[in-house]
């Protein structure tokens, strides 16, 4: 029974190691965001000033990084848990991602309503 627990433990130990890469970014976003929200914060700077156009073009530089944040750590833990071959593995965990979201799509466009059909 321990040597089943110690491989689990091993186990989650590699995980939460290939976790960590992509974790590792999430402040360093955060804080540049903090800084376009301030920087594109009308009651402090001037809607027409570059200071205000330059936090503008920051945020909608780093946002997209959080709405993809699913692909990042898909890449991430991939590229952490691989042993050999990482860009290899990462690519592949890539393409899985984008056969995953079109799965779902597909999936979501079964389960939408058709028009003219009873809504219930």
């Amino acid at each position: 029974m321990k040597g089943i627990i110690d491989n689990i433990l091993n186990k989650l130990q590699l995980f939460s190691k290939a976790m960590m890469g992509p974790i590792f970014f999430l402040p360093v976003i955060g804080l540049i965001l903090a800084l376009s929200s301030i920087l594109t914060n009308a009651t402090l700077i001037n809607e027409h000033s570059a200071v205000f156009s330059i936090g503008k073009m920051i945020g909608d530089t780093f946002w997209p990084l959080f709405g993809n944040l699913g692909l990042i750590f898909c890449i991430g833990i991939t590229y952490g848990l691989a042993k050999d071959k990482k860009s290899e593995a990462a690519l592949v965990a890539v393409m899985c991602f984008i056969m995953f979201l079109g799965a779902q799509f597909f999936l979501s466009a079964i389960q939408r309503p058709r028009r003219g059909q009873d809504q219930r």
